[in-house]
């Protein structure tokens, strides 16, 4: 492919934005940039495949990647075409309660017909087929295999103008791209505020939870003899339990199936280590499958699962004509599932300033309110992941206090009742999915049933 950066160079910078990170979180984005600028530039080191295959900058693509009910319908609002790529990748239609079955504290929990739908799909057909849509955008330019090795910035350093950037196979000096707006959307690795440490910004405070979790995934193919009873298999363990697993329908009639554990019991790479570790479950039928099926390809490790959440919004100065969003401001323990959806979240807020900005100011001048908002709308998936991860003894960092105690008792009984009560189940489901926030799960109706359900369990019998 030809070498585009002349082409762009010479386009006026202020009808330009740069979008760092080709991933899901800045691919959202850029749809977003879309409609706001006359040119959207995608930057990303990878040379990006020409089908659903991997990529190096994406090696946690190999362990199962969900959208949650929220996530989803952002998505097909963001990209009316993408319901139609997922069907035409093989994607597997889920109904999340009633294609799911689900071990907890409680045993199993109800299957039932729900309104909450999605899509079954490896990380890497998911990421093509978001990729295909943007790909239709007329006004968003893909600049691949390139490095960004730093920002500019205005002479007084308060407004970023653009990036410094160097092609991967060469070793020629950087390359300068200038933009209206810089948007950093390049993962977990990324360290925005060392770029803007250059220009006198200081570096934010983080917080760092982490209940040193660790996956081990395959893909698998199910002996027709032992094939699984349902779409979606979950089992998650609690304390004194730290070991977990999901096993997923995806495309080609294939299986993905993720072990994980927590409290560093972490679930081996070889195939023998694997099969014993799924043994160990509290779901047998997990074990039996795998015994009687066939792994394709070989089991990868993962461990970088901590909670990290980067305080931007704390900073005493934020420069104009700069953001960041997805993992590279907050990554959550991905056990939860909640990265797509938070990625996807982060581009609607960004979408909802600019269409504001655009009224009332500048766009430039908006990226500190932006921030302050995105760390808004992440506290909730924070809230939930930090919590169930507080409940290991051995989690490090943030605050645990008997309020956390409190909160882990009371939703262990609404998942107790929820086994019992679909009503309560489908409502567990819908704050999960983070299509409600955690307090409808304090409503009186649910707060009633659970805190007496065991009383009337035992004068039932």
């Amino acid at each position: 492919m030809p070498d585009m950066l002349p082409q762009l160079v010479a386009q006026a910078p202020d009808t330009r934005a740069i979008v760092i990170g080709g991933g899901i979180a800045g691919l959202a984005t850029a749809q977003v940039l879309a409609a706001h600028f006359a040119h959207v530039v995608l930057i990303d080191r990878d040379h990006f495949p020409a089908g659903p295959q991997p990529r190096k900058g994406a090696p946690q693509a190999r362990h199962i990647h969900v959208v949650l009910a929220r996530g989803q319908r952002i998505l097909f609002e963001r990209f009316p075409d993408l319901e139609a790529h997922l069907q035409a990748a093989g994607a597997v239609p889920l109904d999340w309660v009633a294609d799911a079955l689900v071990y907890t504290i409680a045993g199993y929990v109800p299957r039932f017909p729900s309104n909450l739908h999605g899509y079954s799909i490896t990380r890497d057909g998911l990421e093509h087929a978001i990729r295909s849509c943007v790909y239709r955008l007329p006004n968003v330019h893909l600049l691949e295999g390139y490095d960004v090795v730093g920002l500019t910035a205005h002479p007084d350093g308060r407004t970023i103008s653009g990036v410094q950037m160097q092609q991967r196979s060469s070793d020629r000096t950087p390359q300068t791209l200038h933009a209206a707006l810089t948007v950093d959307a390049s993962g977990r690795s990324s360290r925005p505020g060392e770029r803007l440490g250059a220009y006198g910004y200081p570096a934010a405070h983080e917080t760092i939870v982490n209940s040193f979790f660790g996956y081990a995934s395959a893909m698998f193919r199910p002996a027709a003899i032992a094939m699984p009873p349902a779409k979606l298999l979950l089992t998650r363990g609690a304390p004194p339990i730290t070991r977990g697993a999901v096993m997923l329908a995806v495309e080609n009639n294939q299986w993905q199936i993720t072990l994980g554990g927590a409290a560093r019991d972490h679930p081996p790479t070889d195939p023998a280590g694997f099969l014993d570790f799924a043994a160990s479950l509290a779901m047998p039928q997990i074990a039996a499958i795998l015994r009687q099926g066939e792994f394709v390809g070989p089991i990868a490790g993962y461990r970088r699962m901590e909670n990290r959440m980067r305080h931007y919004e704390r900073m005493p100065r934020w420069p104009d004509g700069f953001a960041t969003l997805g993992d590279a401001v907050c990554a959550f323990n991905p056990v939860y599932g909640q990265g797509i959806t938070t990625a996807a979240i982060g581009a609607e807020v960004l979408d909802h300033v600019l269409r504001d900005a655009r009224r009332h100011g500048t766009i430039a001048a908006a990226t500190g309110r932006f921030q302050r908002m995105l760390a808004e709308s992440y506290q909730t998936p924070w809230l939930m992941a930090t919590s169930e991860d507080y409940r290991f003894a051995m989690t490090e960092g943030g605050r645990r206090n008997w309020q956390t105690r409190l909160a882990h008792w009371y939703f262990d009984q609404v998942a107790i009742c929820a086994a019992a009560h679909p009503d309560i189940y489908q409502t567990f489901f819908e704050v999960t999915h983070l299509l409600q926030p955690p307090s409808a799960l304090l409503h009186p109706a649910v707060a009633w049933r659970a805190l007496t359900h065991r009383r009337h369990a035992r004068h039932s019998r």
